[in-house]
């Protein structure tokens, strides 16, 4: 995941609407997600990774959330995006209509912007 702090939630959400694009690639999706799906909550060689990768995502969105929302929201919204963000990469490798994800994605942003005022 990277967006840059300085375009706030806008770079957030082009980045969310980023995953529905298909990859330059291969199609495996993101190495975090697949992990944490594949080896779960059960302790493995994984795990401290996966934890890491969690942890630095989350650090990545709380930057630009608390810089752009009211203040004491942060907690809700940081989590809110980092559910919205892993399910989107579930749903999208599940074969679910990216359309749907982002209206989904849209929405959500449309009302953290209308939150800032």
């Amino acid at each position: 995941m990277y967006a840059d702090e300085a375009t706030g939630l806008d770079g957030l959400e082009q980045l969310f609407l980023s995953l529905l694009r298909q990859p330059e690639s291969d199609d495996q999706g993101c190495l975090l997600t697949n992990a944490a799906v594949e080896f779960g909550a059960q302790r493995s060689v994984a795990s401290d990774s996966i934890c890491r990768g969690f942890a630095l995502l989350e650090v990545a969105i709380r930057r630009i959330v608390e810089r752009e929302v009211r203040a004491g929201r942060a907690e809700i919204i940081v989590a809110r995006l980092l559910i919205l963000y892993q399910g989107i990469l579930v749903l999208i490798r599940a074969g679910r209509a990216p359309s749907a994800c982002a209206d989904v994605i849209r929405t959500e942003f449309a009302q953290l912007r209308e939150s800032k005022e």
